[in-house]
């Protein structure tokens, strides 16, 4: 175990600099490359612009980004389960491979159903006395 920890260490980023610089790069390329990241982007961005808005109080403020940050960890966690699964699989297919896959995206699922539900739950009274 030891000698592959300190293989690992090789490898490992020297300086949280260099940290940084490789988290943004995944950052940047999962926006680049992973339409549903854009797509969750634009559904983020809209919902800020609407608690904009309505100027919601801090709480709501709160549920809000992490509902929304917990989306874009679990999409992008979601493509880093699929790049891996596909790097070791290549084009072999597997029954656990489909089912890495299927529970990584199924995450994904959940994460967006409880941000719909946020959503719903904090911007539901601002629009009903818009409506009224």
């Amino acid at each position: 175990m030891e000698s592959q920890e300190r293989s690992y260490k090789r490898f490992a980023n020297p300086n949280f600099s260099l940290s940084f610089q490789v988290a943004l790069e995944g950052l940047i390329y999962a926006i680049q490359s992973e339409r549903n990241m854009r797509r969750h982007l634009l559904v983020m961005t809209l919902t800020l612009i609407a608690a904009i808005s309505f100027q919601i109080n801090r709480w709501e403020w709160l549920s809000l980004l992490l509902t929304t940050g917990l989306v874009l960890v679990a999409e992008m966690t979601n493509s880093a389960i699929e790049a891996v699964v596909d790097l070791v699989m290549g084009t072999r297919l597997d029954p656990l491979a489909k089912i890495a896959k299927d529970v990584a995206a199924g995450s994904v699922l959940v994460a967006a159903t409880i941000a719909v539900i946020n959503g719903l739950l904090i911007f539901g009274p601002y629009l009903l006395a818009v409506l009224n």
